[in-house]
């Protein structure tokens, strides 16, 4: 027991120092960019101080151009975005569809063993009176217990494959 805590004592303060490192790598990134930002400004300062001329349009050229370059990357960004949430909604409605279909076909095998289950009957004699195999076919009573053990493996196999198509969708489309 002792063994499993120092083990996982070890795996908590690798993971500390991984997190760690990557928040500082972040951070580093934006420090450096900041650091960056300020030295340009030092140097213009410097410039306009020795030159005394005070002519901030270089700079100020330079970071309307990044920012322009970031307005272009938000734009494209959300046109990514809006195509994505698209796709994804066409796919949701392609599951609808093929769901609702789904129903439908296992309804269409719970009827046809139904009607099957109710025409393999021998006509039944009450009282000297016959029913015939297609009253008894029409007959409300009908219900899914009715249903045999192939069509319930059919209906299982079909399910099955659909469930695998599902998946080979969504891995080559999602």
């Amino acid at each position: 027991m002792e063994e499993l805590e120092s083990e996982v004592a070890e795996r908590l303060q690798c993971l500390r120092r991984k997190v760690n490192t990557d928040c500082r790598r972040s951070q580093s990134d934006e420090l450096l960019k900041c650091r960056q930002d300020i030295n340009s400004l030092i140097r213009i300062v410097q410039n306009a101080y020795h030159n005394d001329a005070w002519d901030f349009q270089g700079e100020v050229a330079e970071k309307h151009d990044e920012i322009q370059a970031l307005k272009r990357q938000v734009v494209c960004m959300e046109d990514e975005m809006q195509n994505a949430q698209k796709k994804i909604q066409l796919k949701k409605e392609i599951i609808k569809e093929l769901r609702s279909d789904l129903k439908c076909t296992n309804a269409k095998l719970v009827s046809r063993s139904c009607l099957q289950a109710n025409l393999d009957m021998a006509p039944v004699n009450l009282e000297n009176q016959t029913v015939a195999r297609s009253d008894a076919a029409q007959s409300p009573e009908c219900s899914a217990l009715a249903v045999s053990d192939d069509l319930k493996k059919k209906a299982a196999r079909h399910f099955v494959n659909f469930i695998i198509f599902v998946k080979l969708f969504k891995t080559r489309y999602l």
